[in-house]
């Protein structure tokens, strides 16, 4: 069975954020092509070379009970970048938050409009993709 790890360091001083990186690069370095290393921000996971999150999603929606079901997917990360691409492909819902490059369909500005926008579909007892303002 393969395993990951993530190394954050969002509230880590500048030096202890390089050992950080540094500690994450040498770890996924000592394990080879099986594995591979992926920065974020503030973030180094060390996963299976094959592992992505839209595997992930993509196995989600063939089980029940997500089988048939549209995927929403809201991120602000490098990483997310990259399973934005299969659920904009799967006609699925993808959201980026704050600036930056995207393919995420739309954004909104910041967690707080996450939250607001949540609250809204919760409120209206759906999910309105005509709600979304364009990335």
């Amino acid at each position: 069975a393969a395993a990951s790890v993530a190394v954050h360091w969002r509230l880590a001083t500048e030096a202890d954020a390089v050992r950080a990186q540094s500690a994450a690069s040498s770890v996924a370095g000592i394990l080879g092509e099986a594995y591979r290393l992926q920065q974020g921000k503030a973030v180094a996971e060390i996963l299976p070379a094959s592992a992505t999150k839209g595997h992930a999603i993509r196995a989600f929606l063939a089980e029940a009970p997500y089988a048939g079901r549209r995927a929403v997917f809201i991120g602000d990360d490098l990483t997310d970048e990259k399973a934005f691409v299969p659920v904009n492909e799967d006609g699925g819902i993808t959201i980026r938050v704050g600036p930056g490059e995207t393919v995420a369909r739309h954004r909104v500005a910041d967690p707080a409009a996450v939250r607001d926008l949540l609250l809204g579909w919760a409120a209206g007892g759906a999910i309105d993709p005509e709600s979304l303002p364009p990335a």
